[in-house]
């Protein structure tokens, strides 16, 4: 007997476009016991009302959760899985494409081996829907111990758990950024069986133009917070809370000029990872050097990146 899986999807400015290819995704899945909670996250934005409400009206497996205002990407999340009538939930991004098999696919290997939580691999698209590059991860819970604290390897759109383990973990902390790496850490502290799998199951949508539209100290701070909790906590019986965000905040005293000055060389340092990507290392030197001289931090960046990719390629290749 099939389990029902609940699928959120939380909503804010997507296009028509690509949030109809999204919700079809979901809908045209091969693993067709589940439910997609949709929760509209943006009251002014008529347009995506409409069209998931036209959704809802043709399939009874859509339920909608409209916020009176704008709560976040953690706080919808948490809503859509306590109204949740399944035992297992999964994530999906309101701008991405699942592949028809995904639900079946996870399912299939999360209840076989009894795993908390899945995740799978990903291919990149742009705004065109064309191919920026495919990412395969195939990785073990011994191999997500060891690499998961030193960057976020999942893709939240592939993401399959229990519905207990957000219950025992009361979901989603509501951070500025970097809520769904918060959490997987807590999953790694406290022993949940985790793995992610080589199968590409879906198309993540990156935004040419998103490096100039995020705060990215904001995530930076958040990013730095989690992974410290989790050096910290690891070998305890206690988790963090949002208490302990807030005592981080105050003693690393964020301001306003170092909030503009890091967002000006991460932007410096993101065009040069970009222009790595396309084989222009000359141009990308010059940005990511122009990016450290900006702010030292990035330099921590860069080579946190660089160590990453070393200790995946030998725990990897060491194949533990």
């Amino acid at each position: 007997m099939k389990n029902l899986i609940t699928v959120i999807m939380c909503t804010y400015n997507e296009k028509q476009k690509e949030l109809e290819q999204a919700i079809q995704s979901i809908l045209g899945q091969t693993y067709s016991y589940f439910e997609l909670i949709i929760v509209l996250d943006n009251p002014d934005n008529q347009m995506i009302q409409d069209v998931v409400y036209q959704y809802a009206k043709t399939d009874k497996r859509i339920r909608v959760i409209a916020n009176k205002k704008n709560i976040g990407v953690a706080k919808s999340s948490n809503r859509a899985w306590k109204a949740a009538k399944g035992e297992y939930i999964a994530k999906m991004d309101a701008d991405d494409i699942a592949a028809p098999q995904r639900l079946e696919l996870e399912w299939k290997i999360l209840s076989e081996k009894n795993l908390d939580f899945i995740a799978a691999s990903k291919r990149n698209i742009n705004e065109n829907g064309e191919n920026k590059g495919e990412f395969v991860n195939a990785l073990n819970i011994s191999q997500l111990k060891q690499l998961l604290p030193c960057d976020n390897l999942v893709t939240q759109s592939t993401v399959l758990m229990k519905k207990s383990v957000l219950e025992e973990l009361g979901g989603y902390m509501n951070l500025p950024s970097c809520e769904d790496y918060d959490l997987w850490l807590r999953m790694l502290c406290r022993g949940y069986k985790m793995e992610i799998i080589p199968d590409i199951l879906v198309d993540y949508r990156v935004r040419e133009n998103s490096i100039t539209r995020n705060d990215y100290y904001k995530q930076y701070l958040s990013d730095c917070f989690v992974r410290s909790m989790y050096r910290s906590h690891k070998r305890s019986s206690e988790l963090w809370n949002i208490r302990d965000f807030h005592h981080y905040l105050q003693y690393r005293k964020p301001s306003e000029k170092k909030r503009l000055r890091f967002n000006h060389a991460y932007s410096l340092y993101y065009q040069g990872m970009e222009a790595r990507k396309t084989g222009r290392y000359g141009k990308a030197l010059i940005y990511i050097l122009a990016g450290i001289l900006q702010n030292p931090n990035v330099l921590v960046l860069f080579v946190r990146k660089l160590i990453f990719h070393i200790r995946k390629r030998i725990i990897i290749k060491l194949g533990r």
